[in-house]
């Protein structure tokens, strides 16, 4: 399987990286993707999904982001499906450069 890594628009000058993965655990050891889930600064909740987007939940859900796009095989990633915040107002965390590129980690 492969996932295609998302920056936001505003990250300007680099390649959004596509990496293979072969299982669930495989998938979250990719460096990209570690990254957000050891940063203590960004309050890491859950990995969840929604159709072929990979999300990362902050705040205990009240924050998200799309970190990666992955091919057909949602259903084997086992992962909870995704839902928007209870609140209409969605809010961004504050993501670092850093968080999204090898070389400067």
């Amino acid at each position: 399987m492969k996932i295609t890594q998302h920056r936001p628009a505003y990250f300007t000058g680099y390649e959004n990286e596509v990496s293979k993965f072969g299982s669930l655990n495989d998938l979250l050891e990719i460096p990209w993707i570690k990254r957000i889930e050891e940063n203590p600064e960004l309050n890491f909740y859950r990995w969840s999904q929604t159709d072929n987007l990979l999300i990362a939940e902050f705040n205990k859900g009240k924050t998200w982001f799309v970190i990666g796009r992955h091919m057909e095989e949602t259903y084997k990633l086992r992962l909870p499906k995704w839902k928007p915040p209870k609140e209409e107002k969605v809010l961004i965390p504050k993501i670092k450069e850093k968080d999204f590129d090898p070389i400067k980690a």
